[in-house]
């Protein structure tokens, strides 16, 4: 569907993306994931026609689109700001694209009305001035402004980052509902690594205009990406040292290792360990609540690790300076040979 071929992409000496080869397929939902400045909004304007590559080819459906003028692309998108007219009714903001194009009147009547109703606007709201909407009715426009012209692709650009973490969880869910309601190829820029895994078909994580690696959200496992993604403890070799001492016979210590914080179970002093499980003493450093969890500051020995645990009603709870056990599955500790770092830096 959509195909980037050895694009590189530079403004004046500075080179932004040095060579990206990128396939996305028909009816993904495709996110660019990366931390600020990593060029993932660069790739998507590229492909929306708002940058030129100075390099490579950019194809969709196998059609060269490189030197093709943005508006004649079939692509939607919605910004980050979302670009709404503040002086046009919401029927206003949304018509705009048909009106340009001079569809007639009641093809533009018709079409209005049904994409409004697929993402749930009603009458009243049509009617009303687009800061009369709340942030998450302001971006329902600009989605249905962009699907109206019925689009091949849609490029959202971090379309969830001015909205407050509750209203954003939501609309997570309904915007990944309404692609997959539409079927359309879509391509989601964000830096929010939740947003990433829970909406995306596939992933490709950014790195210095570099794709660090792309798969689905379980697939995705370089050293760069298990640092981006998520809260993870980097296990000093002493502690690797520990857990092989302990029993695990799969970990090298001398490779950097990785253990996700909520792979980190804890057990008091004495309590037997579970079958499958490595043990390891430590010390509880601190201890905060966040509502539907605790995290644990443990120290072992001169290394600090933290542990997440949920609060369900069943988990023991544990103050500063209680002794502890840690519990690990040592299948769940990411090993990273210098070899592929060596490679991700070149």
């Amino acid at each position: 569907m959509i195909t980037y071929d050895n694009v590189e992409i530079r403004f004046g000496d500075f080179v932004a993306v040095p060579n990206l080869n990128l396939t996305i397929e028909k009816g993904e939902f495709f996110t660019l994931l990366g931390p600020s400045g990593c060029g993932k909004t660069t790739i998507l304007r590229a492909l929306a026609g708002f940058v030129t590559p100075s390099k490579g080819r950019i194809l969709i459906d196998g059609k060269d689109v490189t030197k093709v003028a943005s508006d004649k692309r079939n692509i939607g998108m919605v910004f980050q700001n979302y670009a709404l007219f503040p002086s046009l009714t919401v029927k206003e903001n949304i018509a705009f694209g048909l009106k340009v194009a001079k569809k007639d009147k009641a093809e533009i009547e018709e079409r209005v009305a049904n994409i409004a109703k697929e993402v749930e606007l009603n009458q009243k709201q049509l009617a009303r001035g687009i800061s009369e909407l709340s942030g998450g009715q302001q971006q329902r426009v600009a989605i249905a402004r962009a699907m109206v012209m019925r689009p091949k692709i849609l490029l959202l650009d971090e379309p969830l980052s001015n909205l407050d973490a509750k209203l954003r969880h939501q609309m997570r869910i309904q915007l990944k509902e309404m692609q997959t309601h539409f079927g359309i190829t879509s391509v989601y820029v964000t830096h929010d690594q939740d947003e990433a895994l829970a909406m995306s078909d596939r992933i490709a994580v950014l790195n210095a205009g570099h794709m660090e690696q792309c798969g689905t959200p379980r697939e995705v496992s370089t050293e760069f990406v298990c640092n981006f993604l998520g809260d993870v403890n980097r296990l000093e070799p002493r502690v690797s040292q520990r857990m092989v001492d302990a029993g695990a016979t799969n970990i090298d210590p001398t490779l950097p290792s990785y253990l996700r914080i909520e792979k980190v179970r804890l057990a008091a002093k004495g309590e037997p360990t579970p079958p499958g499980l490595i043990a390891v003493e430590g010390v509880v450093a601190g201890k905060s609540y966040h509502g539907i969890n605790y995290t644990y500051e443990l120290k072992l020995g001169q290394t600090t690790m933290k542990s997440v645990v949920p609060e369900d009603g069943m988990a023991r709870h544990f103050e500063p300076g209680d002794p502890v056990v840690v519990l690990t599955n040592p299948e769940n500790v990411l090993q990273y040979p210098e070899t592929q770092n060596e490679k991700a830096a070149a």
